[in-house]
């Protein structure tokens, strides 16, 4: 188990707190701030369907044709690997896996993920995989910054200002226990919002805020 999933399941319940806050920031925006969240989603909608044509676009090049072959291989190691196929019946089956077979089993997997990140690296070394690559990233770049968020943002900061505040002290209370398992993120999103005044909380603090926090927690 990787330590960021096991920092997410022992602090489950301050995670949760936060999801129900941004549920309730999104129910705000599309309440209070309607035509702007409307004009935002279409604006999101135009971008996916570029992402997805570029994508269907790439796939049909050599170079990206090539990757899924060697893709299918990789995997196919992997599925055919007697270790990974023993551990995978006794899991269906209900039997306990040995510790023999468990710890061949993740070092297969292992092997397997890294395999196909290298496969994929080779990949975006190729001058269609920069291309794609390059492409699909400002796309994805145009969905955080552009007129519509930017209009959002500003709306929703305005009129559900006292859920944003909610959700700063939120960030606050996990990122303090996060930085105290030695989470360099977290402790800079903390020592952020510890210099803050709350009641003077404002939309530039906010984005700030964001965009941290965007770039993970741990």
């Amino acid at each position: 188990m990787s330590k960021t999933i096991e920092l997410f399941k022992k602090y489950n319940k301050d995670f949760n707190k936060m999801f129900k806050t941004s549920m309730e920031i999104l129910k705000c925006n599309n309440t209070k701030c309607k035509k702007e969240y409307e004009e935002l989603e279409k604006y999101k909608k135009e971008v996916f369907d570029n992402i997805l044509k570029l994508s269907e676009k790439e796939n049909k090049t050599k170079p990206s044709k090539n990757h899924d072959k060697e893709s299918i291989k990789i995997q196919k190691k992997f599925r055919e690997n007697e270790d990974v196929k023993k551990y995978l019946e006794n899991i269906k089956n209900g039997v306990k896996n040995e510790k023999k077979i468990a710890d061949n089993y993740k070092k297969a997997y292992k092997t397997y993920q890294k395999e196909l990140k290298n496969s994929l690296k080779e990949y975006h070394k190729t001058e269609t995989g920069k291309l794609y690559k390059k492409k699909v990233k400002k796309l994805f770049k145009e969905l955080s910054y552009n007129i519509k968020s930017i209009a959002l943002s500003k709306c929703s900061f305005e009129k559900c200002l006292k859920l944003h505040k909610k959700g700063l002290l939120q960030v606050k209370t996990i990122t303090a226990k996060l930085c105290k398992e030695k989470n360099k993120k977290s402790c800079k999103i903390y020592d952020a919002i510890s210099k803050l005044d709350v009641k003077k909380f404002n939309y530039k603090d906010n984005q700030k805020i964001s965009k941290m926090i965007k770039k993970g927690l741990t």
